[in-house]
């Protein structure tokens, strides 16, 4: 948020909070969806606005200063929308969902930009002959647990994040331990970051663009160089 003194949170009571650090209590609530909302993701362009997704499929635009009237995005006819980030220019953002698909929607057409389709994942691990159920060949047995019970609880898209330029987007999948590379503009899968023994839950291009993080349920945080 533009204020350092507040905060949004979000939760399973399917609502968002925005908070007073100082008072500490709520000073708004915003309740339109329908379901556990998963994630948010704030405009750092405009901090008035954030998005929001969540189990009800959809994906909601909000601006602190009309709560009551979001703008809604259908993500998916069949799974829960889990994550959701903006696009580096703050024109559009992406939401992944438990089915694998992701979206880019754009907010000055409130329409669907681009459809990043699975299959090509699929078949990009195929070729790298990488196994998918959120392991690969390499994988021990504990490590192999703890992926089976993990991709069960979170399944789909588990994380998403940017090159500076927006060219590459980064995507962490319950069903692959290494990070997918896609390019945004052709829809291809450009690359992957491999060396997890696990799923990686969390994906972060660090502010300069020089770098990715990538936090594994191996119990292993990796630096990648983007240069």
């Amino acid at each position: 948020m533009a204020n350092p003194t507040e905060l949004l949170s979000c939760g399973g009571d399917r609502t968002i909070a925005l908070w007073d650090l100082n008072k500490g209590g709520i000073k708004r609530q915003f309740t339109s969806h329908l379901g556990d909302i998963l994630s948010l993701s704030v405009n750092k362009n405009d901090p008035n606005l954030f998005v929001s997704c969540s189990c009800d499929r959809t994906a909601r635009l909000w601006d602190v200063r009309d709560p009551a009237n979001p703008i809604k995005f259908i993500c998916s006819n069949k799974a829960d929308s889990s994550v959701c980030q903006f696009f580096p220019d703050y024109n559009s953002f992406s939401v992944g969902s438990d089915d694998e698909t992701l979206r880019l929607f754009d907010l000055r057409s409130d329409c669907l930009l681009e459809l990043y389709d699975p299959k090509i994942v699929h078949q990009y691990m195929k070729k790298k002959n990488i196994m998918s159920n959120g392991f690969d060949q390499s994988s021990d047995e504990q490590s192999l647990r703890s992926s089976r019970m993990g991709t069960i609880d979170n399944p789909g898209v588990l994380s998403i994040d940017y090159s500076m330029s927006g060219r590459m987007m980064f995507v962490a999948y319950a069903d692959y331990n290494p990070v997918v590379i896609w390019d945004t503009l052709k829809c291809e899968v450009v690359g992957c970051l491999e060396g997890h023994k696990d799923v990686v839950s969390q994906v972060k291009v660090s502010n300069d663009g020089v770098g990715v993080a990538t936090g594994s349920r191996d119990y292993i945080t990796k630096i990648w160089s983007t240069v």
